[in-house]
This record gives structure tokens, sequence and C-alpha cells, in this order.
């Protein structure tokens, strides 16, 4: 199966065609040269073994090259070839129907639209000049009806067959077009949710924060965001979050921006009560506001007070906790109370809050399911061990060089394996 990723998947459809019909045709044709070669028929053992070998060594050169342009030209030189082959030696009406069929609808999909062309007017001129010409008298004895409407028949056929090629042609370009809009909206509102989360978080006295959000295409549904404590002169951090909308593109992107607004809110106005009941608060609002829309909200939001945190997770990644005294890092299991996540309705969601106490040097580090469910090429997943190693081997560094660390690492380990998530990480480290 690796071979075939590697070989056919990862290329265009073009080159899947190209790789897919130069091994079928090399492998008929030796297929057909084995039973030619048991019925004593030589001449079509040559004719089967010419074409075979000339798709396997096209399919090979197409496998180190990733060229296509061989693949074009011996496409033509056999259809010409075997087009000659079968005016001069005489063939069945049956064998010139699936000729028929098989050169004009069959090189729809094989070629590209110039060579589709190229090669079907080639082929009808060939027949021309064998079945209605002087030339008649070098080619095979065909009864005057066969010789008169085959091609004709030819000529039907082939502009049925264009007149599919342009249609798959206009709608190719029609695609083109609505991709490139998109893409457009995509990168416009990247940049939109980019300076709508554009946020300073160097100036912390009491903190330490790197934090990056990689997203899957353009526009994230994943979010955090840092709550300076209110007060004139005030540079220390009251509060904190990360949090993942479902779904992915646009709609979740649009999402976030609702999300990241109502839970600043009801941050900064409940600030005397349980995170909890903050966070249920949070859950209600945007069940309220967010109207007939599925999407709903993990994430976790934390609040401090000294070295003292208090947590809540709704449904999210469980945390990593470094304590620099022992150089230990631990998942930050949930409370077994908590259960659900932020604006699920009609489902009941429980909050509970958890309390720990940070010392200086210690972390916490927050992310998203894109980090510990990236997969490489053989679907294996990064997991939290792998989380926990970097860390734990990177803590004597800053906290941006350990996010550089983190994203090398993820991407030596994805390689060439296209992402499924946005991939989110926060570090949090006490000063």
């Amino acid at each position: 199966m690796s071979f075939f990723k590697k070989h056919l998947f990862s290329h265009n459809k073009d080159y899947q065609m190209a790789w897919f019909i130069s091994l079928l045709i090399g492998v008929e044709g030796l297929v057909m040269a084995l039973i030619c070669l048991k019925e004593a028929n030589l001449r079509m053992v040559l004719v089967s073994s010419a074409y075979a070998f000339a798709m396997l060594g096209t399919f090979a050169y197409i496998n180190i090259t990733k060229k296509l342009s061989p693949f074009y030209v011996v496409v033509y030189i056999i259809a010409f070839f075997l087009t000659i082959d079968f005016l001069v030696d005489g063939g069945s009406e049956g064998f010139g129907i699936i000729w028929m069929t098989i050169i004009p609808l069959f090189s729809v999909y094989v070629l590209p639209y110039k060579s589709f062309f190229i090669m079907n007017s080639g082929v009808l001129l060939i027949l021309i000049l064998g079945m209605w010409t002087p030339l008649k008298a070098f080619v095979y004895d065909y009864t005057v009806t066969f010789a008169t409407r085959f091609p004709i028949i030819y000529m039907v056929d082939f502009l049925f067959a264009s007149f599919l090629k342009h249609r798959i042609l206009l709608t190719e370009k029609e695609l083109s077009v609505q991709k490139d809009l998109l893409a457009t909206e995509i990168q416009q509102a990247a940049l939109i949710q980019k300076t709508f989360f554009d946020q300073d978080f160097t100036h912390f006295s009491d903190w330490e924060i790197a934090c990056r959000c990689v997203p899957m295409a353009g526009v994230t549904g994943d979010l955090y965001d840092f709550y300076p404590a209110k007060g004139k002169g005030v540079d220390s951090l009251s509060g904190a979050g990360i949090f993942d909308i479902s779904g992915h593109g646009i709609s979740s992107g649009i999402i976030t921006l609702l999300a990241k607004n109502i839970i600043m809110h009801e941050f900064y106005e409940n600030g005397d009560i349980p995170l909890k009941d903050i966070v249920q608060k949070i859950s209600d609002r945007f069940i309220a506001e967010k109207g007939g829309i599925d999407n709903y909200i993990t994430g976790i939001l934390l609040r401090c007070k000294g070295n003292k945190i208090e947590l809540v997770n709704s449904g999210h990644q469980k945390p990593l906790l470094y304590r620099i005294n022992g150089n230990v890092i631990d998942l930050i299991d949930n409370t077994p109370n908590a259960f659900g996540a932020i604006g699920i309705s009609n489902f009941p969601s429980t909050f509970d809050s958890m309390s720990f106490e940070m010392s200086s040097g210690d972390e916490l580090i927050l992310y998203t399911d894109g980090i510990v469910d990236c997969e490489n090429e053989e679907k294996e997943q990064f997991g939290y061990d792998r989380l926990k190693q970097v860390f734990k081997k990177a803590a004597g560094f800053t906290a941006e060089e350990q996010l550089e660390i983190l994203y090398h690492t993820l991407a030596d380990f994805a390689g060439k394996a296209a992402p499924e998530d946005d991939k989110t990480l926060v570090i949090l480290r006490k000063k």
C-alpha cells in the first residue's frame, strides 16, 4: 500500500491516469503475447510484445521522472501503429467497432485536451486515406460497405467524444474559478481572523508565554486568548484559555470570533464567582447567540491569582504540567464530575473547577487535538507520550524555543502526510 501512496495517490489525476493506463496496457500486451504464442501466431506475438514493452517502459520512465510527455507520445505511436496494422492486415467489423469505442471515448479521460484532438484526428485521417483514397489498393480488401461506413462511424464517435471533452474542459474551468474564489475568501477570512486575534502577550511580569496556531487550511477553528488583570499600570495575567470549535473551514472560523467575544466578556464580568460557573454562563450565552448552528466548543479556561491556578477543562485535551523541581511532567486529569463541552444544545454538560499551585520555572502546556492526533504517512499518531518527551527534553530552553522544537518535531514526524486538523499550542511558564 505504501508503494501506491508514494507513486500514485500523492500526485495529480493526470499522473494517476498515465501511471495506471501504462501499467494496465503493458500487462495486457504481455498476456496477449503469451496467448498468441500458444496459438503460434508469431505476428501477433511481435505486435503485442511491441506495445507491451513500450507501455511498460513508459511506466518505468514516468515513475522515475514524473514527466508525462513520453506517455502521450507512446499513446500516439501505438494508436497510429495499430490502426495502420488493422488496415493492412485486415480485421473483423466487430474489432473495428471496438477500436472506434476505445480510441475516441476512452481517450476522453486518458489524454489532455490538445493531445485528444491530435491523436483522434490522426487516426481518422489514416482511416480515410486507407479506405477512401487510391491508397486503399495497398491495404486489406475490405467490403465496400465496411470501408464506406467505418470512417463515418469513427467520425461520429469522434464528434461525440469531442463534445464530452469540451464539456469536461468547461466544467474544470468553472471548478477552477470557484476554487480560486474560495481560496481568496479563505485568505481574506484568515487575515480578518488574524487581525482580530492579534494580541501582545510579551509584557506580563509574572508569566513567560509562547503560543502558535498552525491552521489546516487558512482559517482556524482553534482559539487562544489571554486576559490581563484590570487596573491602571497592572501588567499581570489574570487568566488564559484555549478552545477548539467543532468543524473546519470558514464556518468554524467565524464561530471563533463569536466565541472569543463571549468568553472574554463573561470572564471579566464574573470575576468573583467560581470559574466553573463562568464557563456555564459562557455555554448558556453561546447556545443563545449561535442560534440553530450546531457547532460546540471544547476548551480550557484558567484563572491566575499569584501562584494559585484555577482551571476548568470542558471536554478538551488534558493539559501538561511541568514541575521544574524534579524535572517531572504529567497530564492533568479532569475531575470525575466534569462532563460535556461548551454550547451543546439539549444536552447536559457539567463543568468543574480544579486548583493547583505553580512555582517559578513551572510550566503549563495547553494544546488542541491537532497536536496529539497528528498522523504520519503510516497513520501513526504523535500521541501524548511523544508530546511529554519533547517538553521534558526541552525543559531548559525558553518558552519560544520549546515552541519551535515541538513544531519542528511534529513536521519531521508527519513527513509528507497531509494535515487533518489545526495545531495550536500555548506554553505558560511561571516567572
